[in-house]
């Protein structure tokens, strides 16, 4: 009796849907998992003036044109750059406000984690257009998830997280279209006039698109739609407050022009200058360094190296537009670590397309791979991976947790606002953009991290960094009509001493009224504060104490390598009396910083003391 073992074709099509069906669905555990390990605390300290900035446009149903926010002087200037900064993410701000009054904290959570994760996402369908395995497709992506989170914290609620979507978004479209899709004709135009008025960065989808017409000319790949969909889309991205200032108004394209001496972009150079995401990454570690503590980063760069090199004898197989496009993040990533995150994104979908090339030519025909075992291999991926994101969720996620924001600041606004207090605000530059969303507009700040204004950033660092040079604090404060000071007194870090905090604690004419970790408030002591300090006035060894406390912290970690912590212990002791630790501690410090001329001065005022009769 023969029996017939073959499967009729539709045993055959139902098998290879029930395939199908199971790894769609350990794709959607993968990015479900991703999903919920994004959904962390709001922590970002821009996000909290794009969100005031969202409530001001909602209230009064208007852009912002001036700036409500911040102290008024003569020095805050009107330049391209302050314009930029006050107008070219009105809809993501408003966004960010919806979000709020739709459904708290909780809706601005459930936001970022959507944008991050169909970022992530598109990336995905990038590599699987490309005829990459899944199995790969989401290593990749669970590589590129490490180096945007886990090494660089990247994930940041604010606008830029637009630009980061739409980075990859542009590119998915721009192949589709290239391949004779329709859709994309309608998707492009629209996709870069709404990123046009979320972000600045809608520069850059205008030179992807620039660089795969560009490509298409070189290979003769460009259909005529395609290049009028692509002058279309660049030409309404132009409708957007800024038109298309947003060219030379991108910051680090703002800071390389600014050393032509332009006025307008002045402002904005000693700002970029001190941000350290705007910087290159080799100003923060060597090649060696980055290979050691950045892994993932380092697995990215070589992989996309190596890729090219390995099709090396048939680059012709390959697009110009991806050669371009993979040229141009590289400069990027090189140029500013902001930049790294469309490096990371970009690098990798190229790197899958050309492995893919050597795969095909030279692996494909040696090695085939039964169903059930690509099912085991995708199977153990997405185990290993969902579950290190679904235990990052656990952990961090703001979802079951009372916590669903992060501001060191939280207390001392808290504090601002339950005593009523008001006026002009010499504060913090990283407690800015916080105080601006709680204790606005009864309080104006002096500083925050828009950066509007260049010359007003110079004076917050000549008062800050060099308070008793020509009485610095003194004539900065009385010029901006300054009646209330917030100011750490350490940075619990590097455990420097704010020596702004140091002179307002020597200074009579300045009452300490508060103080925790991060925070020194002190107010003006004259008539109109006297209700204020009568109610709130504390001991300023309480200051001194806080100092002290904050620079044996720092000694912990990294600083303890560096002197600077001894210098704070040194005035800490000293303003409490304690004359003898003071003058140990500050031989100490100037046994390493011989040349710090506030610090010999410091010595000899305890030097002087210690000679006084009792």
């Amino acid at each position: 009796m023969a029996f017939d073992f073959a499967y009729d074709r539709n045993d055959i099509v139902a098998m290879n849907d029930r395939y199908e069906n199971i790894q769609k669905l350990l794709v959607l555990i993968f990015f479900a998992a991703l999903f919920y390990s994004l959904t962390v605390p709001v922590s970002d300290p821009d996000f909290w003036w794009h969100l005031a900035s969202g409530k001001w446009m909602w209230t009064n149903g208007a852009l912002i044109q001036g700036d409500p926010f911040t102290i008024d002087s003569n020095l805050k200037e009107v330049s391209l750059s302050r314009d930029f900064i006050l107008k070219q993410y009105w809809l993501a701000q408003l966004v960010f406000y919806w979000g709020y009054l739709l459904a708290g904290f909780k809706g601005i959570i459930f936001l970022s984690s959507f944008v991050f994760t169909l970022m992530f996402y598109t990336t995905y369908r990038l590599m699987i257009n490309g005829g990459v395995s899944r199995i790969f497709a989401l290593l990749l992506v669970y590589i590129s998830v490490m180096v945007v989170v886990g090494e660089f914290n990247y994930i940041g609620t604010k606008p830029q997280m637009w630009s980061s979507l739409f980075s990859v978004v542009i590119v998915l479209l721009l192949e589709a279209l290239k391949k004779g899709r329709t859709w994309p004709s309608y998707a492009i135009p629209g996709l870069m006039l709404v990123w046009a008025n979320l972000h600045g960065g809608f520069v850059l989808g205008d030179v992807m698109i620039l660089l795969y017409c560009i490509g298409s000319l070189i290979s003769r790949t460009g259909s005529r739609r395609f290049y009028l969909v692509s002058i279309v889309a660049v030409l309404l991205s132009g409708l957007n407050p800024n038109g298309y200032k947003a060219v030379i108004s991108v910051p680090f394209v703002a800071t390389l022009v600014s050393y032509l001496n332009l006025e307008s972009l002045q402002s904005i150079k000693s700002v970029a200058e001190s941000i350290n995401e705007l910087q290159s990454i080799f100003q923060h570690a060597s090649i060696p360094g980055i290979i050691r503590g950045l892994p993932y980063f380092t697995t990215i760069f070589v992989l996309s190296l190596v890729s090219f090199l390995l099709n090396f004898r048939n680059l012709r197989r390959f697009r110009a537009e991806h050669y371009l496009l993979y040229v141009m993040v590289f400069l990027m990533g090189l140029s500013s670590i902001r930049f790294i995150i469309f490096f990371t994104l970009i690098a990798s979908f190229i790197a899958t397309v050309n492995l893919k090339g050597f795969w095909d030519s030279y692996v494909t025909d040696k090695i085939r791979m039964p169903k059930k075992a690509v099912i085991a291999l995708l199977l153990a991926t997405v185990a290993l991976t969902s579950v290190k994101f679904a235990a990052a969720g656990i952990k961090n996620s703001a979802l079951d947790s009372d916590q669903l924001f992060v501001s060191p600041f939280e207390k001392a606004a808290d504090f601002m606002l339950a005593n009523n207090l008001k006026g002009n605000l010499f504060n913090d530059y990283n407690a800015g953009g916080y105080l601006i969303w709680r204790v606005s507009p009864g309080i104006k700040v002096f500083v925050d991290g828009r950066g509007l204004y260049g010359k007003i950033f110079d004076s917050y660092r000549v008062i800050v960094d060099n308070p008793f040079e020509a009485n610095n604090y003194l004539l900065g404060l009385h010029y901006f009509n300054i009646d209330m000071v917030m100011i750490p007194g350490c940075d619990k870090v590097s455990g420097t001493l704010i020596k702004l905090a140091a002179a307002l604690l020597e200074d009579k004419s300045w009452v300490l009224i508060y103080e925790d970790p991060e925070s020194l408030i002190f107010i003006r002591d004259i008539p109109q504060n006297a209700d204020v300090i009568k109610r709130l006035a504390i001991p300023k060894f309480r200051g001194y104490r806080n100092i002290y406390a904050l620079a044996t912290i720092s000694r912990e970690g990294h600083a303890a390598k560096m002197p600077n912590w001894k210098l704070a212990v040194a005035v800490a002791n000293e303003g409490v009396g304690n004359l003898d630790e003071a003058a140990r501690w500050i031989d100490d410090y100037l046994q390493a910083s011989p040349n710090d001329d506030y610090a010999k001065m410091i010595k000899q005022r305890i030097v002087t003391k210690r000679q006084k009769p009792l």
